[in-house]
């Protein structure tokens, strides 16, 4: 082979490889465009997760001399807002950190490649007086007390997860469902911080120390946006003079005739998609209704999750919207007749064709007897 092919090969393979680097994965689309996120280690987590420590080291300098203790700890799952669109958000300080008594914001910069998000934190932190640490940890079996003062604390560290979809589970720190959750991956190398005190004094253990530096290994985090529940499909309705857009409600129920979990108004669009977005529902089985005007209502059975699909065929002629096609419905249709108006409560002009004439009686005929399903 020639050395043109050689470098047009190499470069084709440069360019996929960029070009692979800046797309973000629908899991990971998911994730960036949640406004809030479960992060950390909780008690209750669907499978595959359970809780795992992450190991920290805590080195204090006695006189020359760094001194290290070790101490297992878990991150608490944590209720985070996050902007919708960025990978960015933010984690107080005690939150991660097992000895500082602090609310001050963790940064936590995201860049995302394929299905992976890495986070990188690069910030100091200090407050007026310093931070005062009077606590007590364990070192491996042995109680140590701390009573320190450090100040101007320097924390850098990487954070990574991959995000991939399994089937949904409720997540109680989001008293949400999550379909798309991020894993734990690149191990210590990856996934790790530390923080450096720029000054430090006061004991550990009773000796007197001039300062202190805190490592974080397998910070085994996780990362949950909610479930973006929805219903997607096709409404079709019957007897109309042409296809044009229009307004409906949606109601869900636990069962027929049982307790309403959601109810609103839908969009469709002059073909019949539509897509219908449950706010605060949990993932499961549910009675879904369609009613748009003239049209019977129509019911069917979902299993709610991020890909329902359920069409809807609306048999039309219910004027008065009593769930019923009968005489008062003829009547309403006579009683407006050579009208133009439909709604809020009486759509005589049940084709939508701008007048109401024989072809509404018409329909209302062919379709009497018809009800609610």
């Amino acid at each position: 082979m020639n050395c043109r092919y050689h470098v047009a090969m190499k470069l084709y393979f440069l360019a996929a490889l960029s070009l692979a680097a800046g797309v973000a994965s629908a899991q990971v689309g998911n994730f960036l465009s949640a406004t809030r996120i479960a992060w950390g280690v909780g008690d209750n987590l669907p499978a595959p997760y359970t809780q795992v420590d992450m190991n920290v080291a805590i080195e204090v300098r006695v006189s020359i001399f760094w001194v290290p203790y070790t101490q297992n700890v878990g991150v608490t799952e944590l209720l985070i807002p996050k902007t919708a669109g960025s990978a960015n958000f933010t984690i107080p300080l005690n939150a991660i950190n097992p000895i500082f008594n602090s609310t001050q914001p963790i940064n936590l910069t995201g860049t995302t490649v394929g299905n992976q998000v890495t986070w990188a934190i690069s910030q100091t932190f200090t407050q007026a007086g310093g931070y005062q640490i009077v606590t007590q940890f364990d070192n491996n079996g042995t109680p140590v007390d701390v009573n320190v003062n450090v100040n101007n604390v320097l924390t850098t560290g990487s954070l990574r997860s991959n995000f991939a979809t399994l089937p949904p589970a409720v997540i109680p720190t989001l008293q949400d469902s999550a379909d798309t959750r991020g894993t734990y991956t690149g191990g210590d190398a990856a996934n790790f911080i530390d923080m450096t005190a720029g000054t430090a004094s006061g004991t550990v253990g009773g000796v007197a120390i001039n300062g202190v530096r805190l490592r974080f290994r397998n910070i085994q985090h996780i990362t949950h946006p909610p479930m973006d529940l929805k219903v997607m499909g096709m409404i079709t309705r019957q007897d109309i003079s042409a296809p044009a857009a229009f307004t409906g409600t949606a109601e869900l129920r636990t069962s027929p005739g049982g307790v309403l979990a959601h109810s609103g108004p839908i969009s469709v669009a002059a073909n019949g998609a539509y897509t219908y977005k449950p706010a605060s529902v949990l993932p499961g089985n549910y009675r879904l209704t369609i009613k748009s005007g003239s049209f019977l209502k129509k019911s069917q059975n979902v299993t709610l999750s991020s890909s329902t699909v359920a069409n809807f065929t609306l048999q039309n002629g219910d004027v008065d919207g009593s769930g019923e096609v009968d005489a008062a419905d003829i009547d309403a249709v006579i009683a407006a007749f050579g009208g133009s108006t439909n709604g809020p409560t009486i759509w005589p002009d049940v084709d939508f064709s701008g007048e109401v004439d024989a072809a509404d009686i018409d329909i209302v005929i062919a379709n009497f007897g018809g009800t609610d399903n």
